[in-house]
């Protein structure tokens, strides 16, 4: 072997190189395109996050908000008030008529607004899969909760089933 000339080796040292370079390439390649398949319904997070963005920057920081959605009356499908708390923070929602998510209710305060959100796949057709598995109203209920005796007025509708009522006293 030795008596190869010194170009054809280094040519040869190359070659072997990018062989070595481009195995590692591929291997990796198809372990990205494996866990791709398993990265599921997470791409779909930026998206519903996006959807909140307006109302984030309506809030003001530390205040404490009530939240209904349309997945509230199950105590287990808590994956919305979640991505919720998350994209507003650091607004705390505190889930109202759920299981999902608050301290005590005396230690809050008193909350003087309320953030509904609906989800209608029919407009957000993304919805379908992030939450495969739930129960989308045909069609968003109007007056769906009242808070104690208290009477809620709308404050703003920010589009894609996100509103803001204002609670008062009554």
């Amino acid at each position: 072997m030795w008596c190869i000339s010194y170009s054809l080796r280094v040519k040869f040292g190359i070659a072997l190189l990018v062989l070595v370079v481009l195995n590692s390439s591929v291997r990796e390649s198809i372990a990205t395109l494996h866990s791709s398949r398993d990265f599921g319904q997470t791409h779909f997070i930026p998206q519903y996050e996006a959807r909140f963005e307006e109302l984030h920057h309506s809030l003001s920081a530390n205040q404490i908000v009530f939240y209904v959605d349309d997945f509230d009356e199950s105590s287990d499908q808590c994956d919305a008030f979640y991505m919720a708390q998350y994209a507003l923070a650091p607004t705390v929602l505190v889930a109202f008529d759920s299981n999902c998510g608050c301290a005590a209710k005396s230690s809050m305060g008193r909350p003087r607004l309320v953030v509904e959100n609906l989800h209608d796949p029919r407009n957000d057709p993304y919805l379908l899969h992030l939450f495969p598995g739930k129960y989308f109203e045909p069609q968003p209920r109007n007056q769906r909760f009242r808070i104690a005796s208290r009477q809620h007025t709308q404050v703003r509708d920010f589009g894609h089933g996100l509103r803001v009522y204002a609670l008062s006293e009554k």
